[in-house]
């Protein structure tokens, strides 16, 4: 259920007779009060994610992330998993970056990152992810170990889908070869 947004999770979590809108308003609350009070529990990197964050940091490529997450919860949890990985930005939903596919958070990471979108790849897992790497210009790489099916990110435009970490290595270097990053 989860990866969908709240709102849409909370309905596919209550009972479908529940209709109330208050009712559904009380359970998105009290679920954000709890996710803002521990966002992260038992949460843990995929395998092999923080080997590519080191080795793309070695090869000092930038890299950034953008969730739809409030942004203070996603700052919380990027720092709690990840620690001090020089990021070259972290943003999360807000008044000045509303949610993907909304392009304003991709669009200022693209300018921290110093690359031009068509040299990017913006690597997701939702069918969001890859509408928002589409509509900015950058490279759609899904990955099968996500929230989404494959077939979901196909549909949704991914250039490709990953299934393991270490072809993101694999795609960089393709892309490097052909000129295109």
């Amino acid at each position: 259920m989860v990866g969908w947004g709240l709102a849409k999770t909370i309905r596919m979590a209550v009972p479908r007779e529940v209709i109330d809108p208050e009712i559904l308003q009380n359970v998105r609350q009290e679920m954000l009060d709890e996710y803002r009070r521990n966002p992260v529990v038992d949460s843990v990197p995929y395998p092999g994610v923080t080997d590519l964050l080191d080795e793309l940091e070695e090869m000092e490529f930038p890299v950034a992330i953008i969730s739809n997450k409030e942004d203070p919860i996603t700052q919380q949890v990027v720092w709690r998993i990840f620690g001090n990985y020089p990021f070259v930005g972290v943003i999360g939903s807000s008044t000045k970056f509303p949610p993907k596919p909304n392009t304003a958070g991709a669009e200022y990471l693209l300018k921290k990152v110093g690359f031009p979108a068509d040299r990017v790849l913006f690597v997701g897992d939702t069918a969001m992810d890859m509408e928002t790497a589409r509509l900015v210009g950058a490279c759609p790489v899904g990955v099968s170990w996500g929230y989404r099916d494959p077939e979901e990110l196909v549909e949704a435009g991914a250039y490709r889908i990953i299934d393991s970490v270490g072809e993101v290595f694999d795609l960089l270097r393709g892309k490097l070869a052909e000129g295109k990053l």
